[in-house]
């Protein structure tokens, strides 16, 4: 009996994500193209800057903004806005450190003096979302959800309303919420900018 011959399937990039990943518009699961400075780049030298190195990102809607000409979608407010996703994804999801791991037979003669470390981060994240959320009406918290945390485009936004909104006045109310937010974490990102915690966006 004669086998059909196996025809070898393409090598896959590991360094792409899903295909499917690439063609989505918007959303936490969609990734676009973007350039950053290499973090492994340390010590450039005074006759150049750090090296520059491309990939894929999450998708991020104010980063495609502040790519268009004309646009006010500035590095601060992207900063600002990094800063609320991910005090909203601790706030959400919390952290894990090694000293909350324990192996499953391990044994422990009393009990905790308090909460962990990585707890207290959480309670205290949450708390940060909650003065942002205060700084807003209902109508900017839902707009700043759906842009900032769930990644959605403008246009996405405006047509989920009830009541029409022109593309022209949601963008003016996104940055008076940027606005604000930068402001809110005004110092936060000086101390970034300063200390090389942060670099172009």
């Amino acid at each position: 009996m004669k086998r059909r011959a196996v025809r070898p399937s393409l090598p896959i990039e590991p360094e792409k994500p899903q295909r499917v990943r690439q063609t989505a518009r918007e959303g936490t699961t969609a990734v676009m193209r973007a350039e950053w400075r290499d973090p492994d780049d340390v010590r450039p030298t005074a006759a150049r800057s750090a090296r520059a190195v491309s990939g894929y990102r999450t998708f991020c809607p104010l980063r495609r903004m502040m790519r268009q000409e004309g646009s006010q979608v500035s590095d601060r407010h992207i900063f600002a806005a990094d800063r609320l996703r991910a005090a909203v994804d601790i706030a959400a999801l919390g952290l894990s450190g090694l000293r909350d791991i324990l192996p499953i037979n391990s044994v422990t003669y009393r009990p905790k003096s308090g909460p962990s470390q990585t707890a207290q981060k959480q309670a205290r994240a949450c708390v940060e979302v909650a003065r942002v959320w205060r700084l807003y009406t209902l109508g900017q918290r839902d707009l700043l959800i759906a842009v900032v945390i769930q990644n959605r485009t403008l246009a996405t936004w405006c047509r989920s309303r009830e009541k029409p909104i022109s593309p022209a006045r949601a963008m003016g109310m996104l940055l008076f919420c940027l606005d604000t937010l930068e402001a809110h974490y005004a110092s936060e990102i000086d101390d970034d900018l300063a200390h090389g915690r942060v670099a172009a966006a």
